[in-house]
């Protein structure tokens, strides 16, 4: 059967999650470079195991995300890195199932419900009671000093280190379980935590990889856009209910090292989707003075007086010959509101969208 025909059938075979997913794709494209255009039934096990494999190595993304599509196509660079750094991690893999499990040998071979299963079980071995007693007395602490910021009476952030074991969930999805006081689940996080920082693997696939032996795939690429809301403390904020702000950034690592200019240029434009910035254009050196003379004025007045500021801008801009003429007080005024707004939507999510 030729691809198109076999990724049909592997949609039929395949578990739900997988129906419908790059991952397949991505499986089918892997088969393809391992033995060439003609396929049979009996590739269709191993190329949905590795569509599994490969969901939980990538980031998944939406179904019709053409462009994620295009910047993770797998390439032989992709597919010898990979082999080789299981290879040199071996050892270490086989050291971890020895402390855990007595025995180099895999303890779930390619039954990744099995390995959940045993995750889930260390999960609900109760903890030692000192472990125990650490953990709800952090969060009696966090719950008074959060009643302390409410009411502005500090300032800052407060937080513990935890450990969470990363491994695929029932859909296919990553999910994470909190280690603290499970010996077996804390050695394991902590492994795969070096082995990932180490070679670039996700942790989710070093676990699964040690628990089965399923080999991961390097990702050529890893995004994330990240959302992180903070407050300003009421008694120190302008507006009477306090201040949100909101910090949008992104991160991206990339793994490949045949990375292409397009592949580039895919990710550029996912960031600035990603960031809600795909129209807005940078603030231009008239935008930048018109912003300094402005403030050197001392900002727009709140209630009165407010025509008289602009048009006293407006004559001031006026008089500089170079620069581009207002003809009346709206002109700076708008140009200037417009900057607030970009700004209030970037960090408080309100105001028009970026232009």
């Amino acid at each position: 059967m030729n691809k198109n025909e076999f990724l049909r059938k592997l949609e039929e075979k395949a578990p739900p999650h997988l129906r419908g997913s790059f991952a397949l794709k991505l499986a089918a494209d892997l088969k393809e470079k391992d033995k060439g255009s003609e396929f049979y039934n009996s590739d269709i096990p191993d190329t949905i195991e590795n569509a599994g494999i490969i969901n939980h190595s990538y980031q998944v993304p939406e179904k019709k995300n053409k462009k994620f599509w295009e910047i993770n196509k797998l390439s032989h660079q992709d597919l010898i890195t990979s082999d080789y750094l299981i290879e040199q991690i071996a050892i270490w893999v086989e050291s971890v199932r020895k402390e855990l499990f007595n025995t180099i040998e895999i303890p779930f071979p390619k039954d990744i419900p099995s390995a959940v299963a045993w995750i889930k079980a260390e999960t609900n071995k109760p903890r030692p009671k000192d472990i125990q007693t650490k953990i709800n007395k952090f969060y009696q602490e966090i719950n008074r000093l959060e009643e302390k910021r409410k009411k502005g009476l500090i300032i800052g952030s407060y937080s513990l280190e935890r450990s969470f074991l990363d491994y695929p969930g029932d859909q296919g999805w990553v999910e994470s379980v909190l280690v603290d006081g499970r010996e077996d689940l804390e050695k394991l996080q902590r492994e795969v935590a070096r082995m990932s920082k180490t070679t670039g693997f996700k942790e989710s696939a070093l676990t699964i990889h040690i628990l089965t032996g399923l080999k991961p795939l390097i990702p050529r690429t890893t995004i994330k856009a990240s959302l992180f809301p903070g407050e300003i403390p009421k008694h120190l904020a302008i507006m009477p209910d306090g201040t949100q702000l909101r910090r949008n950034y992104m991160t991206i690592e990339i793994n490949a090292a045949d990375l292409t200019s397009g592949e580039l240029k895919s990710i550029y434009d996912g960031y600035r989707r990603s960031l809600n910035i795909k129209k807005k254009k940078s603030i231009n050196e008239d935008q930048f003075r018109l912003y300094h003379l402005v403030k050197s004025k001392g900002g727009p007045p709140s209630k009165k007086g407010t025509t008289k500021f602009w048009q006293d801008i407006q004559k001031e801009w006026n008089s500089i010959p170079s620069n581009k003429k207002y003809t009346t007080w709206e002109g700076p005024y708008t140009a200037y509101k417009r900057m607030i707004e970009d700004l209030d939507h970037q960090f408080k999510g309100t105001g028009k969208d970026g232009r």
